[in-house]
């Protein structure tokens, strides 16, 4: 995995983020978006795989988890930046 590394932004500038997937999981299943902006729908079974073999970006990374059926994983919360 490539992680690119936050610095803080000059005025006006940007922060560069890690490069790493996006899972989105709902009722029926899951939304993987690769770092190629691949997308594909998913079991949950199989986004749980994928959550845990990568550290991904989610929105509150516990009820992700729970949705899932997984345990924790690493992940990217964007919930927490707020």
């Amino acid at each position: 995995m490539r992680v690119i590394q936050p610095t803080r932004p000059k005025r006006g500038g940007s922060i560069a983020l890690p490069v790493a997937a996006a899972l989105v999981a709902g009722p029926a299943g899951a939304v993987f978006l690769s770092p190629e902006g691949d997308v594909e729908r998913l079991s949950r079974a199989e986004a749980g795989r994928r959550a845990k073999a990568a550290p991904v970006f989610v929105c509150h990374a516990r009820a992700t988890a729970a949705r899932l059926g997984s345990g924790g994983f690493p992940a990217f919360d964007l919930l927490e930046l707020f």
